[in-house]
Formats: structure tokens, sequence, C-alpha cells
């Protein structure tokens, strides 16, 4: 018994001597080489966030997959110290890789459609959408989602393919918008009176650009009125301010200068029922 836990211990000090260097030499190449990894990936990102300040959540996306690709690279530099062949690995990791591309063929979709939206942009962190749907504001691009805040504060993730293959409406891709608001009043009362009401309610908001003009114009002859639209450009930030001030305050110098605002039949039949 003595001889066999001596031999034992013996194959023990053997196998120390002659692979314990092998494996303290891959357990360096590995934790150095995911600090340098890290490192790699926080230094570009911070290049490209100096260039780009406006794409955060690109710069982040970049961040990941750069460091994700060196993690790769790292595990088989400290595998090849052991002594593994890296033919035999890389064999390996390809057959797993396309085992893995048939089970998961739905994220590595998502995974290129989130490569395709930092390449082309359509949407940025920050930016006000609609898709499915769904309207929020875009809090992140990930690799294979994107995350959006609604104005009710409810986080919707949305997958990257949904962006990149359907209609997406970018309401902040330019830094000004048009507003349009429509107003009806009755047959009988004077459209210029109705015009130049709602004119001078637009004329003193600042807030309204001067170029593009904003226009009044008979937009139609409805069955129970004459609507009357009115369009103006602000710039984006401000659109919703603009936009409920307008409404308030084109109703009131309406009712001021004595015009109609018709009540449509079906109001009119329910408030006598």
């Amino acid at each position: 018994m003595k001889e066999y836990f001596f031999e034992l211990w013996k194959m023990a000090l053997n196998w120390l001597v002659n692979y314990s260097p092998r494996v303290l030499a891959a357990l360096l190449v590995f934790i150095i080489g995911l600090k340098v990894a890290k490192w790699i990936s926080i230094l570009i990102s911070k290049a490209a966030s100096k260039s780009s300040p406006e794409h955060a959540t690109s710069v982040r996306f970049i961040q990941d997959v750069i460091y994700y690709a060196l993690f790769i690279v790292v595990t088989i530099a400290a595998l090849t110290q052991i002594g593994i062949s890296t033919a035999s690995f890389v064999a390996v990791l390809g057959t797993l890789g396309l085992a893995i591309g048939l089970a998961f063929k739905d994220s590595l979709g998502n995974f290129a459609s989130g490569v395709l939206i930092i390449i082309t942009r359509p949407v940025s962190q920050g930016d006000f959408i609609t898709i499915g749907g769904e309207s929020g504001t875009v809090l992140s691009v990930g690799i294979s989602t994107t995350t959006i805040i609604t104005p009710d504060n409810k986080k919707i993730i949305v997958p990257n393919s949904a962006i990149t293959s359907g209609n997406v409406h970018n309401f902040t891709a330019y830094s000004t918008r048009r507003i349009d608001i429509t107003i009806k009043i009755s047959y009988t009362d004077d459209i210029k009176t109705a015009k130049s009401a709602i004119k001078s309610v637009i004329d003193a908001d600042d807030r309204v650009l001067k170029d593009p003009a904003a226009i009044v114009v008979v937009s139609k002859l409805a069955e129970n009125g004459v609507e009357i639209t009115a369009r103006m450009w602000c710039a984006t930030s401000e659109y919703w301010n603009v936009f409920f001030d307008m409404n308030e305050k084109i109703k009131e110098e309406t009712q001021k200068a004595g015009l109609t605002i018709p009540i449509p039949n079906y109001l009119i039949k329910t408030a006598g029922e």
C-alpha cells in the first residue's frame, strides 16, 4: 500500500514538474490577456467617443464586440500554452459555432441587425421613435436588442431585426418639425377673420420659425363646417410645447373673434337624448 501511494505521489510530482509551468503560463496569459483586451476595448471606445460623442450607444456596442473578439483570441492563446493543439481547438470551435448558429439563428440575426444599425444609424440613443405601434425614447442599442422608454416610463425591449426589417418612425432625426393644427368654423363665419385670428397667434410666438413660413389655409369644406389648417415649423425639442400652446391659444383667439366652432351632429344627438 505504501508503495502504491509512493507511486501516486511520484506521478503527481512529475506532473507538477512537467506541467505546472505550462499551467502557470496559461493562467498568466489568460489573466493578463483579459486585462489587455478590456484595456484595448475601452481605449478604442474612448477614441470613438471623442470623434463621435453623439453616438454613445454605438460606441458601447463596438466596445463589447471588440472585447469578446479579443476574449476568444486570449482563450486560444492560453490553451496553446497548456499544449492543446490550436488547429484542433479551432476545428472544435468551428463545429460548436455551427451548432450554436443553427440553434440560435434568430439571435444571430438580431446581432447582424445590431451591426447594421451601428453602421447605417437609422436610430441613435436619445431619438424618439415609433416601431411596432410602440413609441418611446431610445435608451440603448445593444448587441441583439434595442431598449426604448415610453413617455409613461415603461421599458420596451425591441429585437434589432424588427428595426432593420420594419418601418421605423424617427421623430427626432432632424432639428425641426412641422406642426399641423386644424380647426373647424361655421359656414356662416368669415374665413378671412378666422385666418387672421389664427395667424396672429402664430406670429406672436417666437418659437415658431420664420423660415419655412407658416401658412393658414382652408383645407376642407366638411359636412358641418369649414376646416382651416395652420402649418408651422419649430425646433424638434419644442414640438409638444408649441403644439399644446397653439391649440389652446387658437381656440381662445377664435372665440374672441366671434367665430363659431361647430359641434358634431353625433354630440348634439347625444346631448338631446
